[in-house]
């Protein structure tokens, strides 16, 4: 389990974690660590360890983070290969939901989901809660071939995880920053301010200023699957819809604003 705190060292957030080394490599979601300034790793066997800080973000790509913890012979976990994945096949998520630590529950995989163009969310029936954020998302082999960021409320196991293959584009960063750790607020703010920076968000609000609305429906659409928690997308596309006549549409997105949760 991952415990975040703000400089006060009152808790912020509760997620999950997985290392990937036995020297402290661990994998998160990225949005665990916003509007924090410091993190501690819980593991099973009791120990807590301090988070030293970020080895990489996923910011442009995924919703995920390499944290460095302390520690040695830590239980890596070993990564599968998402490509091999078909409909139907069975796999776990091991979490603490609501806080919840080692909780494991299992499912399918019911669905590989086009999100940007040419990449593939998976689509899975375990149930994941508030605080199953960067589970690790197991195959029957005990390899990750996932990991699980998102849930939509209201609808029955319908839950999201991010294809392991993402982890290799951290370790590569890691490696181009010669592995130098930042500080955990550094990430953290950088990651929420760059929300509004997207690309997507930006394209918007000029299609909105030059009476675009199509292409701003479009734009806004595509930011909040990357950023399903950003309640000023949902409020302007809400905006959007109303001017493109789509009351019902307008109502719902606004409703779904609060309906979108973290896993």
């Amino acid at each position: 389990m991952v415990v975040t705190s703000d400089s006060a060292g009152d808790e912020v957030a509760t997620g999950t974690g997985f290392y990937i080394s036995e020297d402290g490599m661990l994998i998160t979601n990225l949005h665990v660590i916003e509007n924090s300034d410091s993190a501690v790793a819980k593991l099973a066997d009791g120990r807590v360890l301090p988070v030293l800080g970020v080895l990489a973000d996923g910011y442009t790509t995924s919703d995920l983070v390499l944290l460095k913890t302390k520690g040695n012979d830590l239980p890596a976990l070993k990564l599968g290969n998402v490509s091999k994945i078909e409909i139907g096949q069975r796999i776990a998520v091991v979490g603490s939901p609501l806080g919840l630590e080692g909780s494991v529950s299992d499912g399918v995989v019911s669905g590989l989901r086009n999100v940007e163009g040419n990449k593939n969310w998976i689509q899975i029936t375990a149930a994941i809660s508030p605080g199953s954020s960067g589970s690790p998302v197991l195959n029957l082999d005990c390899e990750v071939v996932g990991i699980a960021t998102m849930m939509i409320q209201g609808g029955q196991s319908l839950n999201f995880a991010i294809p392991v293959e993402a982890v290799s584009s951290l370790t590569e960063q890691a490696k181009r920053r010669k592995w130098i750790i930042s500080p955990i607020k550094d990430a953290a703010e950088s990651a929420t301010l760059r929300d509004l920076t997207d690309t997507e968000y930006v394209g918007a609000e000029k299609a909105r200023e030059s009476g675009n609305y199509k292409e701003a429906e479009t734009l806004l659409e595509t930011f909040l699957i990357r950023h399903p928690n950003n309640e000023q997308g949902y409020s302007d596309l809400g905006d959007v819809y109303l001017r493109l006549e789509k009351t019902q549409a307008a109502l719902k997105v606004l409703k779904t604003g609060s309906s979108f949760k973290p896993g």
